[in-house]
Order: structure tokens, then sequence, then C-alpha cells
């Protein structure tokens, strides 16, 4: 009997002991509310590195319309070509910049500029794009799509567009390459002929400046310098034909090139 007694008292002194080691425990994980919580092992302690094909394919510098800056003598030009049309012709014509760095002829235009033999070398007529290989220069600065806002829709212009520059940039890797806006047209032009309107020219220009956005090249909004209150052509830059420029025009688009690069 006295045995049965023995062991029920023990039996009660070891259920006590493991009632108060439990409540310790309890009390010791419960107690203090600002501990944080344990990491959930279901996440891994470290990411995994990002996958490099995940990665943003716009380009790495930051990009906008190039801004003003301080002004550049002419010698940063001499490692420079001018592409372009007939508006482009003019720098050589009226000796605002040397003849032999402007890479343009009278009516060129994104159809034709792939194949038409605009440019004299020692060697003969060739394309553009050939005399950009022969002469490899440093910078580019192009001003295309004048001729074309009649009859070529926006999208169609700019798919030309990244087709030519594609091209340049293939050429020449390690050029800095300026795409120029299409300039407005003056309001007597766009009266004499609805199919030439700024309203369309700003279109075109928005899809320019993401092209070049896109291929991280510059883009030079000239066609904010040259508008006036109207949004059209100043008069003072005008020709008669509300397209080209009067001399006056070249040299504040020089002027315009001169506070509007980088380095």
């Amino acid at each position: 009997m006295k045995q049965r007694i023995v062991v029920c008292v023990l039996l009660l002194i070891i259920v006590a002991a493991v009632v108060v080691t439990v409540s310790v425990v309890l009390i010791k994980l419960g107690g203090d509310s600002t501990q944080e919580a344990p990491p959930d092992s279901s996440q891994p302690l470290f990411s995994e590195p990002a996958d490099p094909s995940s990665a943003s394919s716009e380009p790495s510098k930051e990009f906008a319309a190039v801004s003003a800056s301080s002004a550049v003598d002419l010698t940063y030009f001499d490692d420079a070509v001018f592409v372009g049309d007939s508006i482009t012709v003019g720098l050589g014509n009226y000796k605002i910049l040397p003849a032999e760095n402007v890479y343009a002829d009278i009516g060129l235009n994104l159809d034709t500029i792939q194949t038409k033999q605009a440019v004299q070398t020692s060697s003969g007529s060739v394309t553009v794009l050939d005399a950009l290989k022969l002469k490899k220069p440093s910078k580019v600065y192009i001003m295309l799509g004048s001729n074309g806002i009649a009859w070529i829709k926006p999208e169609s212009l700019a798919k030309k567009y990244e087709a030519f520059l594609d091209q340049v940039i293939e050429a020449l890797p390690d050029a800095t390459i300026y795409v120029e806006s299409i300039l407005p047209v003056a309001a007597s032009k766009e009266a004499a002929d609805a199919r030439y309107n700024n309203a369309s020219i700003n279109e075109y220009n928005q899809l320019l400046f993401n092209l070049a956005k896109e291929k991280g090249v510059y883009y030079l909004d000239c066609h904010a310098s040259f508008k006036g209150a109207d949004g059209a052509l100043s008069t003072e830059y005008a020709e008669q034909d509300g397209m080209h420029l009067k001399k006056t025009g070249y040299e504040a688009l020089l002027e315009f090139f001169k506070t509007h690069t980088v380095k």
C-alpha cells in the first residue's frame, strides 16, 4: 500500500515539473511582442541573380532631345557629315559648312536614299551609305523626311527611316549620330497644299524622337527653334516656297548645331 502511494506521489511530481517547464517555454516564446518573426524557411535566404535576358532593352544612357550647351567652334564639324535632301544641300551651297561634308541631294528621300548615287567621290558617284563607309566620319547629322510627308504615312516613314538608320549604325558603330527633326513649313505653304501641314510634321517628329530613343542615338529638335508663334516656319527664315531656308535660316541652323552638341 505504501509503495503505491509513493509511486503516485512521484507521478504527480513529474507531471507538475513537465507543466512548469512547458509554461516557462511558452512565456519565453510569446512574451516579447517586438521580436521579429523567424525567416520563412520556404523563401531563399539569397535572391537569384537577375536574368540578363529580362533586362530592359532601352539604351543605358538617359535619353531626351539634346539640350542647349555652350557653343562649340567650327572645328567640331571637321569630322562631321550632313545627310539629307535639298534643305541640307543649302548648308554647302551657302558655304555655311564645307560642301565636301554635305552628303545631300535635291529630291532625296527615304525611298531613294538606299539606291541613288547622290554623293560625288574620287571614285565616282556612290550612295550616301557607301560614301559614309568610305569617309568614316566621327559624327553624322541626318535630316530626312521633308520629301515624303506629302505621300508617306507617318508609320511607314518611320520604318523606312529605321532601315536606313540601322545601316548607318552598323557601318559606323563608334560615330555620334544626330537625328534632326523635320522643319516646319511656312503658313503660306500649308495654305497652298494641305498635304504639307505642321500638325502632320509634329506627328512625324514624335515618331523620329521615339526612333532615336529606341536606337540610342541623339535627337535634335531643330523644329522648335524654327517655328513662330503660329507653329509654322518663321518668315524670317523661310524662302518664298515656304519650305526651304534663306541664308539667314542656314546661319540660324548652324548656330543651333553649335549650341546643341554632346561630348
